[in-house]
C-alpha cells in the first residue's frame, strides 16, 4: 500500500471527521454536482506550501484534472483496518508540503524533493520511487 502526500485513514472516521471545521466548510462550499472541483490558484497557494506548480503546470492540471467525488471526504473508513495494517505500507511525503510528515509506525517513509503534486512537477522521480517500492 502506498500513500502519496495524503491523510491516512482512521478507523470509522471520514476525512471530514479529521479535518478542521473551517476547511470542511470551505471545501463543501465549492462542491458542484457531487464533486470538489480542481482547486483555484488561491487555494493551491494558501494550502499547499511550496507546491512548485508553475503557471504552465496549473494550465496542464486544469486541462486534465477532474473533480474529486465528495464521498471520498464524507464516507468513513472501515472501523477495522487490520487488513491494511498487515500489508507492507509506504508513505511518500513531499518536502514542499506544509508541516512535518506524519510519524507512522509500520510504514516505510520516503520524502520526495517536490511539492504536493509530484506527478506534475517531478514525474520521473515519483515513477522511480514507485518502481523501487513495487520491486521491494
Amino acid at each position: 500500500m502506498v500513500y502519496l502526500a495524503g491523510l491516512l485513514p482512521e478507523p470509522g472516521k471520514s476525512l471530514f471527521d479529521i479535518t478542521p471545521a473551517p476547511v470542511v466548510e470551505a471545501i463543501t462550499e465549492t462542491v458542484q454536482d457531487g464533486r470538489i472541483p480542481v482547486m483555484s490558484d488561491e487555494i493551491i497557494d494558501a494550502g499547499f506550501g511550496e507546491h512548485g506548480l508553475t503557471p504552465e503546470d496549473r494550465t496542464w492540471l486544469r486541462a486534465r484534472g477532474v473533480g474529486q467525488p465528495i464521498g471520498t471526504y464524507q464516507d468513513p473508513a472501515p472501523a477495522d483496518l487490520s487488513a491494511v495494517e498487515r500489508l507492507p505500507r509506504t508513505y511518500i511525503a513531499c518536502a514542499g508540503d506544509p508541516g512535518d510528515p506524519p510519524g507512522l509506525p509500520g510504514h516505510d517513509m520516503i520524502t520526495l524533493n517536490a511539492g504536493h503534486w509530484p506527478m506534475i512537477n517531478a514525474p520521473a522521480e515519483l515513477a522511480r520511487v514507485l518502481d523501487k517500492v513495487a520491486r521491494s
